[in-house]
């Protein structure tokens, strides 16, 4: 099987030089177009010129009514102890002697 048999004719060199062998002639004076009238009363908006705001960005999924928050208890890093952290832990510090 050759590698041609898995792409696109799409993309091969004779379709990129049929797509462009027609003659492109140059566009004239702008007052010389023809432009239909449904085109002439399209109005585009400016792009939003709004800055996003500083920070993380919310979570786009908004929990839904009777959901309850997963809440994740405090595990203290030095005694592995529940219920409080490091900083506030009252635990003697017990050092081995290795």
């Amino acid at each position: 099987m050759s590698c041609y048999d898995y792409i696109s004719k799409y993309y091969t060199r004779d379709n990129w030089l049929s797509t462009w062998s027609g003659v492109m002639h140059p566009m004239c004076d702008v007052e010389s177009w023809s432009v239909p009238p449904d085109v002439l009363n399209v109005r585009c908006k400016p792009p939003s010129c709004q800055k996003r705001p500083p920070g993380r960005p919310k979570k786009s999924r908004i929990p839904s009514i009777g959901e309850h928050r997963r809440t994740k208890r405090q595990k203290c890093s030095r005694c592995h102890a529940i219920g409080h952290n490091k900083k506030t832990c009252r635990n003697p510090l017990h050092i081995s002697n290795a």
